[in-house]
């Protein structure tokens, strides 16, 4: 009979630890649950950050595409602008030699006559 208690209490002793151990295996099981919740949520919040960056990084492609654009526009306005220059400065040079034209027309027409005309088609 003592050997029997003996088994029985070794028996109630290893069902004891089991029980011991299977309580701190649920504990586990909830530390690991709450840690898979914790990096699903992570991961959520990642994946947001990470598409909210790639969405500013596109817009920013838009933006340096519309600054080429706009680069471009520029310099063909300035191109523009030095072909006005180049006109404008064709057409002083013609004003200028009418006005040279008119000067040398007025003092031969003065010393020819002894009034000079008082009107001048090269006038501006």
């Amino acid at each position: 009979m003592q050997r029997l208690d003996a088994t029985y209490s070794s028996v109630l002793q290893k069902l004891h630890e089991l029980s011991g151990l299977a309580a701190r295996l649920q504990g586990l099981g909830e530390i690991a649950k709450s840690t898979v919740q914790e990096f699903d949520a992570a991961d959520v919040r990642c994946r947001s950050e990470f598409r909210s960056q790639i969405r500013g990084i596109e817009r920013f492609n838009d933006e340096l595409g519309n600054i080429e654009l706009l680069r471009e526009r520029l310099v063909a306005q300035k191109e523009r602008v030095r072909e006005y220059h180049e006109r404008l400065d064709k057409v002083q040079e013609r004003i200028d030699r009418h006005k040279e034209m008119e000067v040398v027309w007025r003092r031969r027409a003065s010393s020819n006559h002894p009034h000079p005309p008082r009107s001048s088609f090269f006038l501006i």
